[in-house]
């Protein structure tokens, strides 16, 4: 009897276990109420969205319209709604000047307007704060509303951009170098069309920016805080004549001579002398003065230089006298001396190339 007591108590404690494993799958490893192990994964421009439904930015500037941050603030102010419809949902090239730079995304700002822009963390560590810019990328859906600052009630329209690339740091401007910059080295000073403020250009190091002196050149170069850095020139002002140049010869035209005579022999002291002495010349250099800049210098063979010019109605002395050394000529200023490489450019034109400063000049003879 006490055998099949415990033969019935066994077979009752098998059926118990086997209802409590009843409809098991195997899949031990699944979370309750997860999705299977499967972890969304976030683009690499901080989308937020699976890498397999993100877009190439190859992709999005095929379809992008083109429009800069100033313009989107300017429509948002004129019509918040119309500027939801225009944007909102779109893709987008936008430019526009950095306002603030942060882990994830950067702030272009314009006006009342930030449109917040997520970007690559690579891309972001290069950008400068007040730096130009170009992206592209999808606007979200909505424009949210703001404060400009804590404790102060101004407005301000946010944009959201995910699905964002960076797309240029670089942009052509076209400007006139001036001078170096004795403040900041490397810089030049460079005017702008219709702006009367000269602008802080810093050319790549590689690039004589001196023979473009006072001649308007187109370059690209990036934009911080309204200076522009890693100037390459792009295009240059057509090669004029040199027969032009002679007839003008200026202030802008005298490294170009210094370049233009370094094939060149120059003149014997003795074929130099015999042509000088006694002998009136119509001179152009860099001096300035009124007219067209034409002057006339004799050089007398007692060692006189007649060499006067007109300035704002009142007649200046540029040089007082004159003399040869080896193959030099000197001329001597009521305060200084210069020193001159003679060169014949044809049979009645001469270059006096000022050895050290920019006082080189054209002899004509009359």
């Amino acid at each position: 009897m006490k055998k099949l007591l415990a033969l019935i108590l066994t077979a009752a404690l098998t059926l118990s276990l086997v209802a409590c494993g009843g409809g098991g799958t195997g899949d031990t490893n699944t979370p309750s109420g997860g999705n299977g192990g499967a972890t969304s994964t976030d683009t690499p421009n901080g989308g937020g969205e699976d890498s397999t439904s993100s877009v190439t930015k190859e992709e999005l500037l095929e379809q992008a319209t083109k429009c800069s941050a100033a313009t989107i603030n300017n429509d948002t102010l004129d019509n918040v709604a119309r500027a939801k419809q225009t944007y909102c949902g779109k893709t987008l090239l936008i430019k526009g000047q950095i306002t603030e730079i942060g882990a994830d995304h950067i702030t272009m700002g314009a006006g009342n307007t930030n449109i917040e822009v997520y970007l690559q963390t690579e891309d972001i560590v290069n950008l400068e704060y007040k730096q130009f810019v170009t992206i592209v990328g999808n606007v979200g859906e909505e424009i949210t509303e703001g404060t400009l600052a804590p404790g102060i009630p101004q407005k301000v329209y946010i944009y959201e951009v995910r699905s964002a690339y960076f797309v240029t740091d670089k942009y052509e401007y076209t400007g006139t170098p001036k001078s170096e910059n004795d403040s900041f080295p490397g810089a030049w000073n460079v005017e702008f069309p219709g702006n009367p403020y000269l602008k802080l250009v810093y050319f790549d190091e590689s690039i004589d920016v001196s023979q473009y002196e006072r001649k308007e050149i187109t370059f690209s170069a990036k934009n911080v805080d309204d200076k522009y850095y890693d100037a390459v020139i792009t295009e240059t002002p057509p090669e004029e004549p040199i027969e032009n140049r002679i007839k003008t010869f200026s202030h802008d035209d005298r490294n170009f001579f210094k370049e233009y005579v370094q094939d060149m022999e120059p003149m014997s002291a003795d074929v130099i002398q015999a042509i000088l002495t006694d002998t009136t010349f119509s001179m152009r250099n860099n001096y300035g003065g009124d007219g067209d800049g034409t002057h006339t210098i004799t050089f007398r063979a007692d060692g006189t230089l007649d060499a006067t010019y007109i300035s704002k109605g009142e007649e200046r002395v540029m040089y007082v006298s004159w003399r040869m050394e080896d193959n030099l000529v000197i001329c001597v200023s009521e305060t200084d001396e210069r020193t001159f490489t003679p060169y014949q450019f044809d049979e009645t034109r001469y270059l006096l190339i000022d050895t050290k400063g920019d006082y080189s000049m054209v002899l004509t003879q009359q």
